[in-house]
């Protein structure tokens, strides 16, 4: 064991991270394991960051547990190694002479896997590099020598206020194809990604908007996988239903039936208690639902209709619309105070035509499911095939992509897809980057979404597309400017009216 901790590989035991439950003491609970004691244990990977290779035994001798990773770095360059080789929920740094080296560490923990929390080691000439630490972003700190005691107590409450999935953004930006599942690796989607990533060991409500076909159902799934619960995952669409229907279907009812024997319906929360209940369409409930579902969200404890028994809910909520909330709530159609309740971690799912150089690594993979079925072998994409598929608007998303792509293999009769197969199925479905606007449409969204299509075209070669548009190169640079400028103003507007 002393060797393999020498040269930075993973170290377990089985001496227990928390102290007793019961016992006399202010200490965490048992950071390995739910809420409750039947829940199943959690692992947990730790990196502690020490040249003191005494200290780095005592820190993984004290902290060992059969559901923690512990993986011990005597050298900056090893540290630099696990972090970009591994995923981390705390961070042990000695801030030993020089402390420089510690320091950096912090900074890169801050930087490529901000959920990981970070305590840091101090002897009394350290102070200040600690106090710089804790500027950096360490959660805490504590003065050296180290008691195991302190240590526990410490590592313990990191680890119990950590999320069960964390995943660093160098992770998320390395990933070639894209994350938990979904393909994209636009700097949008890598956002999304990582905020996905963020909100997993969460069990606040999340709320998921976005376009039709945009992969709403995707990230829900995600969302509830990547969160480990052990229930299920649970679907209403409530739009669909009147409130007194609504509360129904999710509180369960208990009533005495006609021979006097009580009768039990389960509501979806209890059905779906660990797990996650996902509410479809919430932009369709009516203010009577809005009204009810305001008031479970206002508390855990619930009753079943006819009954006096107060339950705790313990499902997580995830709501989804595929309309403006922000714009129904400006426009007096949603309740603010619900919308602020369920916006406190939200994820906006932009529509494919801002990330349209994902279209290539979408279509591949949608074909790949496709050509199955093709007696002609795996079908091809040219590169003028794939210059239309960008061009195009997709009104549809990728849901539209994808029907687009199997009429495409279905009617094709060889392996490879012309680009005029798909601009016969396109010019079925809407505006392409030829360009059908309605009209009255103004000439300046026109131009920016010309220019905007253009771009994408040519995987933003600003001088080839200032060339097609007949724009001088200085034209279009300031016509992108004003674009982010008016973007940059309606995010902080939208902002504004959230707070």
């Amino acid at each position: 064991m002393r060797n393999s901790a020498a040269s930075g590989e993973t170290l377990t035991g089985s001496v227990s991270l928390s102290i007793a439950t019961g016992a006399a003491s202010d200490a965490p609970p048992f950071p390995l394991r739910g809420g409750d004691g039947d829940a199943q244990a959690l692992p947990r990977q730790l990196l502690a960051f020490t040249a003191d290779r005494a200290l780095g035994l005592m820190i993984v001798r004290a902290l060992a547990d059969a559901n923690l990773r512990i993986d011990l770095a005597t050298t900056a360059e090893k540290a630099h190694a696990l972090l970009h080789e591994g995923s981390y929920h705390a961070a042990i740094i000695d801030l030993q002479l020089p402390a420089q080296a510690g320091l950096e560490l912090v900074t890169l923990l801050r930087a490529i896997s901000p959920a990981c929390a970070c305590l840091v080691l101090s002897s009394s000439r350290t102070v200040a590099a600690a106090v710089t630490a804790l500027k950096e972003g360490a959660a805490d700190f504590m003065l050296k020598p180290v008691q195991p005691e302190i240590l526990r107590h410490k590592a313990g409450a990191l680890l119990l206020a950590s999320p069960p999935v964390v995943a660093s953004r160098w992770h998320v930006e390395r990933s070639a194809r894209g994350f938990a599942g979904i393909l994209g690796t636009t700097p949008l989607m890598q956002q999304l990604f990582a905020e996905l990533a963020q909100l997993a060991g969460q069990p606040e409500p999340v709320l998921i908007t976005g376009e039709p076909g945009t992969g709403k159902d995707l990230f829900a799934r995600a969302l509830h996988e990547l969160s480990q619960r052990p229930g299920p995952l649970l679907r209403v669409r409530v739009g669909a239903l009147p409130a007194t229907e609504l509360m129904l279907q999710l509180l369960g009812q208990e009533r005495v039936g006609t021979d006097g024997i009580p009768v039990i319906s389960q509501g979806l929360i209890e059905q779906a208690q660990g797990g996650t209940l996902l509410l479809d369409e919430i932009a369709e409930l009516d203010a009577g639902g809005q009204r009810c579902l305001r008031q479970l969200l206002s508390g855990t404890l619930y009753a079943r209709r006819g009954a006096a028994q107060l339950r705790r809910s313990q499902v997580r909520l995830i709501a989804m619309s595929s309309q403006p909330l922000l714009e129904l709530v400006r426009r007096g159609q949603f309740c603010t105070e619900l919308f602020h309740r369920l916006s406190l971690s939200w994820l906006a799912l932009p529509p494919l035509r801002q990330r349209r150089e994902d279209i290539p690594l979408l279509a591949a993979a949608l074909l790949s499911r496709t050509e199955r079925h093709h007696t002609h072998g795996p079908i091809e994409l040219p590169a003028s095939t794939l210059l239309r598929l960008k061009g195009h608007s997709w009104p549809g998303n990728v849901s539209e992509l994808q029907a687009v792509l199997r009429q495409a293999v279905r009617q094709q009769p060889t392996r490879v897809l012309e680009p005029e197969c798909i601009a016969r199925l396109l010019s079925r479905t809407g505006p392409t980057a030829e360009g059908r606007f309605p009209a009255g449409t103004p000439m300046a969204t026109v131009e920016r979404e010309m220019i905007l299509l253009t771009l994408a075209a040519v995987d933003g070669n600003k001088q080839r597309a200032a060339e097609l548009l007949g724009l001088s190169r200085g034209a279009l640079y300031s016509r992108l400017r004003q674009y982010s400028a008016q973007a940059r103003s309606q995010w902080q507007q939208e902002q504004q009216h959230l707070l």
